[in-house]
């Protein structure tokens, strides 16, 4: 049989025995033995030669008589575990006294085995290479635990790297969405103003009221996507902060609606009415307005000139599902996959052209809450956008009385 190998195998790729015996005899008949079934053996008359040779070249396995004078053999094992460097290697006591008392100190000073003298060669053999494969099989388990160990560290090193650089990432784009913002908004009113007093300057034809109203929208555009960009960035500064506080829906979405208005009119379109009587729900008021205003003017993208987007509301017990309905254009599967995402910005999703960042800042917003948002396109053609908003916790009032 082929022996399992061992970080504490000697050179010769075969297990490393010590016998430690004060009797020359017992010595000689064991290591016979145990060179017989190809064990290296080294032979020891006493204890502290035995904790020396231990040191100097820690063997696989230990044959050790229980009683011997000066250091017995019990004495000799417990010195043995206390050694950090030597506490792993099996002990199994060979003894002419094999009492229960022999055998409780034996396995009390940490053998793992006893051998009660006279023994025969076969029960010697099977009980050591017993001993030696479990003894091989915890050391395996040991190392791949320690280096299952090092990988979790290793792999928790990386993560932590790769996730101060995400963070880096993500401080740097909101500081450049912000410096957009900020920076672009001064020269913009500068050529807004100058092209508005242009525009003004034109006689009234049809031409130039279509010119205008290129101008308006491509205006109206570009300050809603600045005013979007600075959104998305303030949204990181009071990430934990939106959750914070608690709004009137009703007012909320009284707000959106008339902030809507003036986008309505511009586009012949118009808005229902917001609906009431829906409680509160969980956010600051202002990123919630923003996050409605948002999907209604997503809303207005997939209706057709004179159509209306229609708002509506069901309140539950935990949540209230805003619905915003717009007949018109539909938005295609592929579209609608990742319709939230600000990635998404670019495509053109009906004739009105992209939907810009809103639909990705009102889900930015909502998903921050707890909540969702979802589009699904509704017979026959046209969209409806649900915002799941989430309620504040009920709050426990303390009447002193035991629970129940």
């Amino acid at each position: 049989m082929k022996l399992a190998p061992s970080v504490f195998q000697s050179s010769s790729n075969t297990a490393n025995i010590m016998v430690v015996d004060d009797t020359p005899a017992n010595l000689h008949l064991l290591t016979t033995l145990l060179v017989k079934y190809g064990y290296s053996v080294r032979a020891v008359i006493n204890g502290g030669m035995a904790l020396q040779a231990a040191r100097r070249l820690p063997p696989d396995l230990i044959l050790l008589d229980a009683r011997m004078p000066k250091m017995d053999g019990y004495e000799v094992c417990k010195q043995l575990k206390a050694d950090p460097m030597l506490k792993e290697i099996p002990v199994i006591f060979v003894s002419a006294h094999g009492e229960v008392d022999d055998k409780v100190k034996a396995f009390d000073s940490g053998g793992v085995d006893f051998i009660a003298k006279p023994f025969q060669a076969e029960e010697v053999q099977c009980r050591i290479r017993t001993h030696l494969e479990t003894h091989w099989q915890q050391l395996d388990a040991k190392q791949k635990h320690t280096t299952m160990e090092r990988l979790v560290q290793l792999h928790s090193h990386l993560l932590d790297e790769t996730t101060q650089k995400l963070s880096q990432l993500d401080d740097a784009k909101n500081q450049f969405l912000t410096i957009i913002s900020h920076e672009l908004r001064t020269p913009l009113n500068g050529l807004l103003g100058i092209g508005e007093l242009a525009l003004s300057e034109l006689p009234n034809t049809p031409r130039s009221a279509e010119y205008k109203k290129i101008f308006d929208v491509s205006r109206q555009r570009i300050l809603l996507f600045l005013e979007d960009a600075l959104l998305l960035s303030s949204m990181q500064v009071k990430d934990g902060q939106l959750t914070d506080s608690t709004s009137q829906l009703d007012g909320v979405l009284e707000t959106a609606v008339n902030e809507c208005g003036q986008s309505a009119q511009a586009n012949d379109q118009r808005i229902s009415a917001a609906p009431r009587e829906l409680g509160l729900v969980l956010g600051d008021s202002y990123f919630l307005t923003r996050a409605i205003t948002r999907l209604i003017e997503t809303g207005f993208k997939f209706s057709k000139p004179k159509g209306e987007v229609v708002l509506s509301a069901r309140p539950l017990e935990h949540e209230v599902l805003v619905a915003i309905k717009a007949q018109g254009y539909s938005v295609s599967e592929k579209d609608s996959s990742n319709f939230f995402e600000v990635l998404a910005i670019g495509r053109a999703v009906t004739p009105h052209g992209d939907t810009g960042l809103s639909p990705a800042v009102a889900g930015q917003i909502i998903n921050r809450l707890g909540g969702q948002v979802t589009i699904k396109n509704t017979f026959p053609t046209g969209v409806e956008i649900v915002a799941h908003l989430p309620r504040p916790a009920p709050v426990k009032v303390d009447n002193g009385l035991p629970s129940t």
